[in-house]
């Protein structure tokens, strides 16, 4: 089994905006962990980072970008630094990712356990984040996460499920995590923030892909591991704490969607980019089975047509058409309609 301290590993996160109040928590967890190496990459902030930095001395390496380049572009800059420093190891972590105490210890013994599977160059370790996996969550729809020929997460065989949930005799909200949780679980893909693995994976799966802009470039990104025969490990006893989880109140809303609604009039650069990159990424799995996938995309857009006709938001289904349209035809990059601030 290999050996591994935290003198083997590089911390990469990307910060934008205005976020040092989330940062400055993250970055002291990290140095808390006994991790001296990090990668920061300045995604287009608006304060003074530079004078920041220099607090820390050497443990933090800044890359500055003029431009907000998204997450795909912040990762692919940042994780392409990390390759340049003496740790081999490269840990992802989201810019409000707070480490819980011995989460990186949990990692790195469950990654050099891992090694008697696979070798580092198809090994990915992902820290848990109880946040996303609240008591509301079904886990076993986590682990084995969409199933193959969806469209944007819908598929025909979830919609009786969908409708009984919402009778009097739907399943009971699920308060603690089962049993199966206790040892490691093979993934199919995971977002960035909590992803442990070795610089000779990026050999075999390359860096992120800039043109995804934001948006379900973590699960392309990741998706390469398994696709490749790899193996991605989801350590549930190795915690991470989201410290900025506003975002969760709009993903759980919709009848049908189980991310950002695409009829909320609010958020359309979001929609856009998650539309599009969605679209584009179902793709790589129209081999399992073509005509359900094209099923499944005709009744999902159809469903979609009736809820924007009933709620007078046509304006907005023409908006996810077009996102939709732009990523089937892999029309990528910064759209000119959708520019990053």
């Amino acid at each position: 089994m290999t050996t591994l301290d935290k003198s083997h590993v590089t911390v990469v996160t990307v910060t934008y905006g205005h976020r040092q109040n989330y940062l400055e928590l993250v970055i002291q967890s990290i140095l808390n962990q006994g991790i001296s190496s990090i990668v920061l990459v300045a995604n287009g902030v608006s304060w003074d980072i530079e004078s920041w930095v220099r607090l820390f001395g050497t443990s933090i390496h800044l890359v500055m970008l003029s431009q907000n380049k998204g997450s795909a572009g912040g990762f692919a800059v940042g994780i392409q630094a990390a390759t340049q420093l003496p740790p081999p190891l490269i840990w992802l972590l989201d810019d409000d990712n707070q480490p819980c105490e011995g989460s990186l210890d949990k990692l790195l013994k469950a990654y050099a356990q891992l090694t008697n599977r696979h070798s580092q160059k198809e090994l990915a370790v992902f820290g848990f984040r109880k946040k996303w996996y609240n008591d509301r969550t079904d886990f076993q729809k986590i682990i084995l996460q969409e199933r193959p020929s969806s469209f944007l997460r819908f598929h025909i065989l979830d919609i009786p499920n969908k409708i009984r949930n919402r009778t009097p005799w739907k399943k009971k909200i699920q308060t603690a995590l089962p049993n199966y949780l206790d040892q490691p679980i093979k993934m199919k893909h995971v977002p960035y923030g909590g992803l442990l693995f070795h610089r000779d994976l990026l050999a075999s799966i390359g860096l992120p892909r800039e043109d995804f802009v934001l948006y379900v470039d973590d699960a392309e990104f990741t998706y390469r591991i398994t696709r490749q025969g790899g193996g991605i490990y989801w350590i549930t006893d190795a915690e991470i704490e989201d410290l900025d989880f506003a975002y969760k109140d709009v993903r759980y809303k919709s009848p049908f969607f189980k991310h950002l609604h695409p009829l909320n009039p609010q958020d359309i650069l979001r929609r856009y980019y998650l539309l599009r990159n969605f679209a584009y990424f179902n793709t790589y799995d129209l081999k399992n089975n073509v005509w359900i996938y094209f099923l499944n995309q005709k009744i999902y857009l159809l469903i979609l047509w009736i809820l924007a006709l009933k709620y007078h938001r046509m304006d907005q289904y023409r908006l996810v058409r077009k996102a939709i349209q732009d990523g089937l035809d892999k029309n990528m990059g910064i759209s000119p309609d959708y520019p990053l601030s």
